[in-house]
Formats: C-alpha cells, sequence, structure tokens
C-alpha cells in the first residue's frame, strides 16, 4: 500500500469510528483509534502534500450527532494536546518556561475524566443552554438533557458570579451506579452499554429527557471557558465554580522551577513524577473513570500569552495513562472448574499488553455473558484491565454484528465427562458424582483454616487421599483409618498425627460445617445467617425456599442453591451427625448493636483480631458487611486498614473509628 492509499484509508476509518463512538458504539478501543490517528498525523508530517484538507487530523473532536439540533459555540471548545510518558511531559514544561521566558512557571494538576465534553451557558445565574463539544465548533443542543443531571445547577448560588457565564466540563456516570443501572436495562431486554463512557454518550443525546434522567450521569466542571474570566488563576476560577454550585475536583498547584539563574536546566519535576504516580495508583480507587491528567499553566494571563493552535491551546496538556482496553484475538475458549463444581468460561487470547501487563486469558464470568456478547473463537475482542482485577472480555467487534447466535456451550463437564447443568443465573455447573477435580478442590477448601481448619493436613495430602484411597467426601476423609493414612503417609507416626488432627476437627461450630459442603452461593456470610437462625445442619436441610427467602441478606438464588443441594445429596445429614459434634455458638450478650451495620478493616484493634472485633459486633446484634456503602454505620479501621475504604467512608460522611470504644 502506498503511502497517499494508506493516508486515504485510515482517514476514512477514522471518520468512520469517529461517528460510532460519539454515538456511544464504538467498535475500537481508545487506544486503538488513538494509535490510527497517531500514524495519519505522522504520514501527513512526513509527506504535507499529500495531507487532505478534510482530514480528521483537522478537526477538534467528533461531528455532531444527525438528528439533533445543532449549535454553534460561543468559543471554540478545543481539544488537548496529548503525550504518554514522563520524558515528553516534561519537554511540555521547558517549551512552555522557554516562551513565557521565566524560569519559574505554576500549573495545576487535574484528574482527566473519561467522559463527555460539554458546555453549560449562564444567563442573569439561570441555566439558559448545554451542549456538547462535537467538532469544537458546532456541538449539539442537550438543554433539556442536561437539565435532568443533579450535579447541574439550574441556578447559581452564592454571589459574584457575572451576568454571562459558561462553563466547560465532562458528563460522566460512576461506575457502580452505572453497572447497576446497566444490569437492570439488560434485564430488561433494552440497549446496554460496554463502559461508563459509552453510556453516557449514547444516553445524553437520546430525544427523550425522562431517559436521561433514569441513568446516574453527573457533571464536573474543569474551566471557566471564553472571554469573562472570573479570577487571576486558574484555580481561583475553579474555587468560584464551586462556590457557585458545581462540582470541581481541586487542581493541585505544582511549582516548576525549569531553569537556574544561569539558564542551565535544573528543573525540580521529582514533584511533577510524584504527582503522576499517586494520581496513577489512585486511578482503581476513584468512583468513577479516568483516562489521565490535565496539566494546565494557573494564571490566566501567562494562559493568554501562550496562546493556541488550530486544534489545541499551548497551555494545557493532557497526560495519558496507560490505555485499560485492549484490541486482541479470541484464539479458544476454556472452562475453570470451581470446588461446588461451577464451569466459569475463560477466553484465551492473542498476548496484547494492557495496562502495562501482558494478558492472555480474559474472565466471561458465566455462559450468559456468552449469549450477551455472541462470543465466537476467531472474533476480534476488547479486553479490560482495572487494577488488580482478573481481566475480562468487554465485547467482541463480529459479535455487534450477529443477528442470530448459539453459542458453544458443553453439555459434557470437560474434567469428568459428566453431566452439566445452567443455573438461573447463567452459571454452569458440573454435576458428576465422580468429577475428580471438583472433589478435591472441595476437600481442599474443607480442611482449610478458615473452614473446618484440620491441622498438617493441605491439597497435596487431599490429593494422594483421592488418587490413592479413594476419598470422595468429607466424611470418606474423617473415616480413614490410621492402616489407610499410613498407606499415604508412609510411617506409622506421621499416620497417628493426621489422626489427631482429624479427631480435633470433630468438634465444630455449625456455621463452618455448613460452609464445608460446598453448596454454591453459600459463603461465610449466608452460612452464619442459617446457623444463627437454625440450631442444627438437620434443621437447615429442612428449610423450604419460602422460608429460606425470610432470611436476612438471603435471596432467590441463594435460597434455590440451599434447597436443591439438600435434594440432591439426602444422606449427607445423616454422614455428619455420625462424625461432627457441633459446637454452641456463642450466646448473645445483648442487642446494643442491632440495625447497625459495620465494616471492620484492618488487622488488630487493640487487643482484638479481626476476627474478635466481628464477633464482638455480631454478638450484640449488629451486622458486619465488607463494603462501605451508603448503609453503613460505621468504618472500624485497625492497623493497616485500607485506604480505598477509610477514603470512601469520608466521602460519605459516614464516620471512621479505630474501635476503642468498644473495648
Amino acid at each position: 500500500m502506498t503511502d497517499k492509499s494508506r493516508m486515504v484509508f485510515l482517514a476514512g476509518d477514522i471518520h468512520r469510528l469517529q461517528r460510532l463512538y460519539d454515538a456511544g458504539t464504538p467498535e475500537v478501543p481508545d487506544a486503538t483509534f488513538d494509535r490510527m490517528m497517531d500514524e495519519l498525523i505522522d504520514l501527513e508530517e512526513q509527506f504535507p502534500e499529500l495531507a487532505d484538507p478534510l482530514s480528521p487530523t483537522k478537526r477538534v473532536g467528533g461531528e455532531p450527532i444527525t438528528g439533533l439540533v445543532e449549535v454553534t459555540h460561543d468559543s471554540q471548545m478545543l481539544s488537548l494536546d496529548k503525550v504518554h510518558t514522563l520524558e515528553d511531559l516534561e519537554e511540555f514544561c521547558l517549551k512552555v518556561a522557554e516562551q513565557l521566558k521565566q524560569n519559574l512557571v505554576t500549573y495545576t494538576g487535574e484528574v482527566k475524566l473519561d467522559g463527555i465534553a460539554s458546555t453549560l451557558i449562564y444567563v442573569d445565574g439561570k441555566l439558559h443552554r448545554g451542549a456538547t463539544r462535537g467538532d469544537g465548533k458546532i456541538g449539539n443542543d442537550i438543554t433539556h438533557q442536561v437539565k435532568m443531571i443533579r450535579t447541574i445547577p439550574k441556578r447559581l448560588r452564592g454571589r459574584g458570579w457575572p451576568a454571562y457565564l459558561e462553563v466547560a466540563g465532562e458528563i460522566f456516570m460512576p461506575i457502580k451506579p452505572f453497572e447497576r443501572m446497566n444490569n437492570l436495562v439488560e434485564l430488561a431486554g433494552l440497549k446496554s452499554y460496554a463502559n461508563p463512557r459509552n453510556g453516557t454518550a449514547g444516553i445524553i443525546t437520546q430525544f427523550d429527557p425522562s431517559y436521561t434522567a433514569r441513568w446516574p450521569l453527573k457533571f464536573m466542571a474543569y474551566r471557566v471557558a471564553g472571554q469573562n474570566q472570573v479570577a487571576d488563576t486558574h484555580a481561583e476560577s475553579m474555587a468560584c465554580l464551586k462556590e457557585w454550585g458545581f462540582r470541581v475536583w481541586d487542581p493541585e498547584e505544582l511549582h516548576i522551577l525549569t531553569h537556574g539563574n544561569d539558564g542551565e536546566v535544573t528543573a525540580n519535576f521529582e514533584l511533577l513524577r510524584k504527582y503522576c504516580a499517586d494520581m496513577l495508583a489512585m486511578r482503581d480507587k476513584l468512583p468513577m473513570e479516568i483516562d489521565g491528567l490535565v496539566f494546565k499553566v494557573n494564571e490566566i494571563a501567562l494562559q493568554n500569552k501562550l496562546g493556541n493552535r488550530s486544534k489545541h491551546p499551548r497551555w494545557a496538556l493532557a497526560f495519558k495513562f496507560p490505555p485499560q482496553e485492549e484490541m486482541t484475538l479470541m484464539t479458544d475458549l476454556d472452562f475453570q472448574l470451581g470446588r461446588t463444581g461451577v464451569l466459569t468460561p475463560m477466553a484465551r487470547v492473542r498476548p496484547v499488553q494492557v495496562g502495562g501487563v501482558t494478558v492472555s486469558n480474559a474472565t466471561l464470568h458465566n455462559v450468559e455473558h456468552i449469549r450477551r456478547l455472541k462470543l465466537k473463537v476467531g472474533d476480534d475482542v476488547v479486553v479490560r484491565r482495572a487494577g488488580d482485577v482478573v481481566p475480562q472480555l468487554a465485547w467482541s467487534i463480529q459479535g455487534r454484528l450477529r443477528e442470530e447466535f448459539s453459542p458453544d456451550i458443553p453439555d459434557m463437564c470437560p474434567f469428568c465427562g459428566g453431566d452439566t447443568v445452567e443455573d438461573k443465573g447463567g452459571s454452569l455447573f458440573c454435576i458428576g458424582t465422580n468429577c475428580i477435580d471438583k472433589i478435591k478442590k472441595l476437600l481442599s477448601y474443607a480442611v482449610g483454616r478458615n473452614v473446618l481448619d484440620v491441622d498438617d493436613i493441605g491439597p497435596a495430602f487431599i490429593e494422594k487421599c483421592v488418587d490413592e484411597l479413594g476419598v470422595r467426601s468429607i466424611p470418606d476423609l474423617f473415616n480413614l483409618t490410621e492402616d489407610k493414612l499410613e498407606l499415604v503417609t508412609k510411617s506409622e507416626e506421621a499416620a497417628l498425627k493426621k489422626m489427631a488432627a482429624l479427631a480435633a476437627a470433630r468438634h465444630q461450630t455449625l456455621d463452618r460445617l455448613i460452609m464445608s459442603l460446598g453448596i454454591h452461593n453459600c459463603a461465610d456470610g449466608t452460612s452464619a445467617t442459617l446457623a444463627r437462625f437454625y440450631p442444627s445442619l438437620r434443621r437447615v436441610s429442612e428449610l423450604t425456599f419460602a422460608e429460606l427467602e425470610e432470611l436476612p441478606d438471603i435471596g432467590d438464588v441463594v435460597a434455590d442453591s440451599v434447597e436443591a443441594f439438600f435434594k440432591q445429596n439426602p444422606d449427607i445429614v445423616d454422614q455428619y451427625e455420625a462424625i461432627f459434634a457441633v459446637e454452641a455458638p456463642p450466646a448473645m450478650v445483648d442487642n446494643s448493636l442491632e440495625g447497625k451495620t459495620y465494616v471492620v478493616s484492618g488487622k488488630r484493634f487493640g487487643n482484638r483480631s479481626r476476627a474478635e472485633m466481628e464477633d464482638y459486633i455480631q454478638l450484640r446484634g449488629g451486622k458486619v458487611s465488607t463494603g462501605v456503602s451508603k448503609n453503613t454505620t460505621e468504618l472500624i479501621a485497625g492497623l493497616e486498614a485500607g485506604d480505598a475504604k477509610v477514603s470512601k467512608a469520608n466521602k460519605l460522611g459516614i464516620p471512621v473509628t479505630d474501635g476503642s470504644q468498644y473495648n
């Protein structure tokens, strides 16, 4: 392909992809689009005589959406030039210093939200118009839609605002509220979205404002636009907007000295580097998606002195974080087997760098996820990775075009050849009674410290018992004789030690016995609830679906799992009663904490361990939850408490204590 042909191809494809992106239905991840645009820019710089005047590189943003009313911006909404390395960011600071002919320049640092750039106009303190950026000169009128966004003031608060005010900002959706709403939309059979940014783009351009109102859209202001400035610095103007009712990201002021008195480059870039590193570390703890940082010269007068290029201001720059989405090829589909028999699909993909990590596998949650994505081996797929979370397969390029789809879901377990069954939630299970892999996983889990806590018995010993002694269940394990154990241990002394460990583990609390059964969806919290309300394993086994649903924190999926397990294993209660002596649960002390929900984070709380602190709460009628939410009464933060939980509690106004008041 000639250089001219490549330029024509790239320009046409970029135009097409930009239209899909603006409509909230992107075909490729942002990183792929950016690389295509960078390649076209490089070609146009090498061969300027071949460049098309209508090239997408000449546009500021996307085109206005067809069908919506177009509006001309009072002042052009420029896009930001971007860099991906600290070296390029430092080079930007050096150029600014040289252009201004001054050694010390103050910048502001802010997050770069991954949403929809928009502008709001206020006349005499009232919201007059809202518009998308569009191509920077012409955007779409979204006045009716933005009036449905609660974080956008319809009338300015406080005093001191000008009669005419133009505010630039980003419309976005926080991650968790987006996921909840997206799931509801999927269940209703309506259009769902790949991520919060795509959802925002699709929703904000809906003709029906009442539909917009159903979604958790937010607005964060990032600049006073136009000629009517309200302060001498950007940081001061953000403080004004905050006072007038806007949400803003409080800018971090960074004083960067680039040259010494002798003119030598003696930049204090350590400050800049530390800010970038700190914000990158915070990225996955934020409630909304960000794709980088924005640095701006703080003084408005210096911004005006530096001026603008055709597309970008010279006084601001976007520092892009490593992408969290990349496109690759799905090469195979495997299944992972869990201790309860759940078969989790796992996509094998051509290795690709995502967020600084090489990804070759991506989870698919369950088989319903495969149906929703209309996914087949050989598809071009988008892989997403955030923080330490297992990479996920976000969407399939070809899947979006398929109208009819029949998924490749096994009707036999890939591990044992037994039958499989799909539950109401779209999870696939092996129901084979002699699935060796499943048995090994369940037994290893059951003897672990958090369940039956059997000393000196771990996964390696369990594997030998299954392979060499034919052990298939917890009763089989606990009924092993000394002679049988010696066949595995090869030593009488070691066999006696194993016998003693198994004997010591025959005294258990009811909640641990329930956990050891390996009931799907029945972890420590559900087991504790069942044990708190019913005195014996036999009584738990007799509970009906209706009785289970009446218990706190047990819904229809969990109730269905518990009821089905005991129907499928009618002899398990007799077997457990012949082996285990159930210890009486600790008696309730009082109900002083009833109706309250606590989150416990950390290792030590004075003289108490985490488990002891949780017991203290539960024995007084309180509930212990794993995550901070608006329903949390208090976060008890001990030694090495999680920073993210403390930060979220502070943002929600939830009390954070060290638990000393409960000593």
